[in-house]
């Protein structure tokens, strides 16, 4: 009998040792065990100690092994309990939080079986490294896509190595699912709109007169003034607003954020406007350009006032790296980072850079004897290029010799990094044609938006027409090379009917435009039609998606009611949501939420499901 004891007890003590960090075996504690996907080493029923792994299809989240033979345990689950005689503290669990959501209906299951989740919030834990993966299928409406751990509409797969949250969104593409209103008893907007890493949106527009957002009031000084807020872009609730300017009219046209959250604001001023008791800014004469930088929580960091005597403007602004550019125009002279510019009392476009933390850099601006405005300006993080866009009336020399236009003319010009000529391109008809907008890509392509008017070559095989006037879109290479353009106009008798104001573009290079029309518009197998009538000019607010592989138009929705509705910026996240800045007057709906402005016109910021 005790030679028997002694064989049981070298065989335990072998085991323990030759079956060290071995998974699936018998085992004496936790170092016995490969835990680095979860487990535990547990008492069997028979009393030996046993590796068990987490298999969420088990009660408790834990299996036995095939390799169990000795006590027959083989694939039987085991659930844990504080009392269960295992030797650890017991498994690390994690817990997945699944919200299904939207005006649609649908169910999302997960493989391993064990998640049912068809609407609200559902949560369930999970051991340790337990991987899942999680698929959805649509009831009413349409999958729109995932968001918060997953991104976008494919395959949506968690490690469980900590929470996860992830949420399903079923219901109409481009439908409105929150909108925020901001405004008082004048005339306020939205001019626009970008979005931070943190997922906080930031919104400028301009404002008259005194409202309040939450517990706080705005007053205008003077004429026009001009906020800066941060929005949840999960339901539009306002963080924070500031308002800014002087007795005169001030305003905020676009925004941009750096890696650290700062923002960069640009427009004009005219008189003095003062930051609390940080800085003063005054204007040279008639209206100044300005760039003021916040930091995350609305507080100054640093302005410039970038005008001369006459009357000068910033409209763009791009952040890259540590650089910010901004572009514009000016008129008779200006002094920018200690560079002069003259020209002959025209206007006349250019771009100035400085670092983010205020420091002087490039000045760049053309020469000619037309009138050039800058309306956009991008640096492209990728290739280190400058890509300028606006409107030319007349002759201008962009780098490459003067080129002239028809009439009034959009222009597409790409400098390197130190202002280097790569390219230029006069675009338009003997119309007047005009570029509101511009990005590159994450393709690599120069997108350019703009209004038209009659027929119109873009450099592509033949023109485009649309009778009267419309929105078009153009797409070149980095190097200027055409790739293709689309034209939209409604039906109607207004000479713009269809007018793109601001575009965006998602990692796939696909884009999204913003902007506004009245009649009937038709993007493809799309139509969209205004509630107001085209003779009273009451536009309606209009965002479409369209491929950026050819331009082709995707999908589109309208916003608004029957008086003038308007989308001036547009931004848009990773997971396909996208959201559109601008304003409104009277009553109209915002994805089944009426709103009416308080007087006059009001800035709306739209939230948009998945286009």
């Amino acid at each position: 009998m005790r030679n028997v004891i002694l064989g049981v007890l070298i065989l335990a003590s072998l085991c323990t040792a030759s079956c060290n960090k071995t998974a699936d075996v018998q085992c004496g504690g936790a170092g016995d065990c490969d835990l680095s996907s979860g487990g535990e080493c547990l008492a069997a029923s028979t009393g030996n100690m046993w590796c068990a792994y987490p298999d969420p299809a088990c009660p408790g989240g834990y299996r036995y092994s095939s390799q169990d033979v000795g006590d027959s345990l083989g694939g039987t689950c085991v659930p844990y309990t504080p009392t269960d005689g295992g030797v650890d503290a017991g498994p690390t669990m994690y817990t997945l939080t699944i919200n299904v959501g939207g005006s649609g209906t649908g169910v999302v299951t997960s493989t391993p079986a064990g998640v049912s989740c068809s609407g609200g919030t559902c949560t369930m834990t999970f051991p340790m490294g337990t991987q899942i993966s999680l698929a959805q299928a649509a009831s009413t409406g349409t999958f729109l896509g995932w968001s918060d751990d997953c991104i976008g509409a494919g395959g949506c797969a968690v490690t469980m190595n900590q929470d996860h949250k992830v949420t399903a969104l079923f219901g109409t593409p481009g439908e409105a699912l929150w909108s925020q209103q901001i405004g008082g008893t004048q005339n306020d907007a939205a001019q626009g709109i970008t979005i931070d890493s943190d997922g906080n949106l930031i919104i400028v527009g301009r404002f008259q007169g005194s409202f309040t957002v939450g517990a706080t009031t705005l007053t205008s000084n003077g004429g026009n003034d001009f906020f800066v807020a941060k929005l949840s872009s999960t339901d539009g609730s306002v963080a924070w607003i500031e308002g800014f300017g002087g007795t005169s009219d001030d305003t905020a046209l676009r925004v941009a954020v750096d890696a650290s959250n700062n923002i960069y604001v640009v427009g004009s001023f005219a008189g003095s406007m003062s930051f609390g008791t940080s800085a003063t800014l005054t204007s040279a004469g008639g209206n100044d350009g300005y760039i003021l930088s916040l930091d995350t929580t609305g507080a100054y960091r640093w302005a410039k006032a970038l005008g001369g005597t006459a009357a000068d403007a910033l409209n763009s602004v791009s952040v890259a790296s540590t650089t910010v550019a901004v572009g514009g125009f000016y008129t008779s002279s200006i002094t920018v980072n200690g560079t002069t510019l003259t020209n002959g009392g025209y206007q006349q476009a250019y771009v100035a850079e400085f670092g983010t933390d205020g420091s002087a850099g490039l000045v760049k601006t053309f020469t000619g004897v037309g009138n050039t405005t800058l309306t956009s300006v991008v640096l492209d993080s990728n290739s280190g290029t400058i890509v300028v866009a606006g409107t030319l009336s007349g002759s201008a020399d962009f780098g490459g010799g003067s080129m002239t236009s028809q009439s009034v003319d959009a222009y597409l010009a790409e400098y390197s990094n130190t202002g280097t000529y790569i390219f230029a391109k006069v675009l338009g008809g003997t119309s007047n044609d005009t570029a509101t907008a511009l990005a590159v890509s994450a393709t690599g392509s120069i997108v350019l938006a703009g209004n038209f008017t009659g027929s119109v070559s873009f450099g592509g095989p033949s023109a485009l027409s649309t009778g009267t006037g419309g929105m078009v879109l153009v797409s070149y290479s980095l190097a200027g090379a055409y790739q293709w353009s689309e034209a939209f106009a409604t039906t109607g008798s207004p000479t713009v009917e269809a007018a793109a104001s601001d575009l965006a573009t998602n990692a796939t290079g696909d884009i999204v435009i913003a902007g506004y029309f009245c009649g009937s518009l038709s993007l493809g197998s799309n139509t969209v039609s205004s509630v107001g009538t085209c003779s009273q000019m009451d536009f309606d607010i209009l965002a479409a998606r369209f491929s950026g592989t050819d331009g082709s138009p995707l999908t589109a929705t309208r916003a608004g009611g029957s008086m003038q509705d308007a989308a001036y910026g547009v931004t848009q996240t990773a997971d396909g949501k996208h959201y559109v800045a601008g304003y409104f007057q009277g009553f109209a709906d915002f994805g089944g939420t009426a709103r009416t402005s308080a007087g006059g016109t009001d800035a709306i910021i739209i939230g948009l499901a998945p286009l």
